[in-house]
């Protein structure tokens, strides 16, 4: 038997177990609530901890950055698979608005004494969260390895089980959910044939890209994506700009200084993204502006001191083999290498505050044997001023959130697009 049929038979036989259970809620009505008051009744401050974040982020957020990370840095497959999923969940969404209206049940946090974790509104059969899940999690294990898959389709049920723990939907709710995005996506599935030839051309777009400008192919995509579900859905927003806080929060001071000391030894971490967080973050009084200060200026010197001394003591050959792994082309190396030799020792203070040339000046900086005092004093004078101005842009945009909030998410979906139409035709 072929592929597509076995999918199809698949797929139908989950909805009918859908549609049987849709019609058994009212004789499974006692079990459904005996079980949501056992799981709802365990509480633990790491697993409030977690079903909160799964809400805010475990649905749109979580597939927003999947779905273009796929495209972008997988192969010709991982696109498809990419295309296959965004189908999935573009079907499951309506189709599983229709069934909440159609069914209309109420949720157990309105009709039950239950500790409800967060507040919840509306019919809640199927879960929707559950939904998209599910929808996601089940195309990608029919068309994604497994390293990739599993931990996808881990997500998923951590989400459907969150949603029952923080008492906004029944075990049924979820159940239903993860029945119909499952056989929604199987029907996609059975079709994949039919869709790779339509998509074929598609999938072929793009030239080689370096790893770096590949992540910042699945930031804009993601901000580019969050733009218009927020936009279709104003009720419950993504919040792009609290989950990536979040992630800068939890990870303090040390992780801060991790990730600009990885930027500065010429790895793709943006320090245009990390510093601006930051100083939001400073303006929540999370952090303490000038530690972060002084731990993100010594991030630089430190990292930089690394780079100048792989260009003094291994050489131009070495950066140039090597690289490439890090997202150092040739062309990049030669434009600073014209910079340091025109400009001479000032180009290292000046390119501190130049995206991409910040970094990689230390390379030619050591491999002209510059002296070393001189270039640890200009690159903390340069980082330092770099530092400080993205901190502080990063407070400023903290303290006028109130008064930016209805217009940042615009600026936000404006500057994504532009950036993925620069990407697109960047040769």
């Amino acid at each position: 038997m072929k592929r597509s049929p076995k999918l199809t038979v698949v797929g139908l036989v989950l909805l009918l177990a859908f549609a049987t259970l849709t019609l058994s809620l009212g004789y499974l009505a006692g079990l459904d609530a005996s079980l949501l008051l056992e799981i709802n009744s365990y509480r633990s401050p790491q697993l409030d901890g977690l079903a909160l974040f799964l809400a805010k982020y475990g649905r749109w957020p979580f597939w927003a950055f999947v779905i273009p990370a796929l495209w972008i840095l997988g192969g010709r497959d991982e696109r498809i698979a990419s295309i296959l999923i965004l189908i999935s969940i573009a079907l499951a969404v309506p189709i599983g608005f229709c069934s909440k209206l159609l069914i209309g049940r109420v949720r157990p946090c309105e009709v039950m004494s239950l500790r409800v974790l967060y507040g919840a509104s509306g019919p809640c059969f199927p879960s929707g969260h559950a939904l998209v899940a599910f929808a996601g999690a089940t195309a990608s294990l029919l068309e994604l390895k497994k390293r990739y898959s599993i931990p996808i389709l881990l997500e998923a049920i951590a989400l459907a089980y969150s949603r029952v723990y923080a008492g906004v939907h029944y075990p049924t709710d979820v159940l239903a959910g993860a029945l119909l995005g499952s056989a929604i996506s199987l029907l996609v599935s059975g079709g994949r044939e039919r869709i790779e030839r339509l998509v074929g051309g598609i999938v072929e777009v793009g030239g080689r890209k370096s790893i770096g400008e590949k992540l910042v192919g699945v930031l804009l995509v993601a901000m580019a994506i969050y733009l218009g579900v927020e936009a279709l859905d104003p009720s419950e927003p993504v919040q792009l700009i609290g989950l990536l806080s979040d992630v800068i929060s939890s990870l303090g001071y040390l992780g801060v200084f991790a990730l600009m000391l990885l930027e500065a030894v010429s790895l793709p971490v943006p320090s245009e993204v990390v510093l601006p967080l930051s100083g939001y973050l400073v303006s929540k009084g999370t952090f303490d502006y000038p530690i972060l200060i002084l731990l993100t200026t010594l991030a630089a010197v430190i990292g930089s001191l690394v780079d100048y001394l792989i260009g003094l003591y291994l050489g131009r050959a070495f950066i140039l083999k090597y690289g490439k792994y890090f997202a150092l082309k040739k062309e990049h190396l030669e434009r600073v290498e014209g910079w340091f030799s025109g400009y001479g020792a000032w180009t290292v203070f000046a390119a501190r505050m130049v995206p991409l040339l910040r970094t990689l000046i230390s390379f030619p900086a050591g491999m002209g044997k510059m002296n070393l005092t001189k270039f640890l004093a200009y690159t903390s004078a340069g980082c330092l001023i770099w530092n400080s101005i993205l901190l502080y842009l990063g407070m400023l945009g903290g303290s006028m959130e109130v008064v930016l909030a209805p217009r940042y998410t615009y600026a936000i979906g404006a500057l994504a697009l532009a950036g993925i139409v620069a990407l697109m035709f960047r040769k």
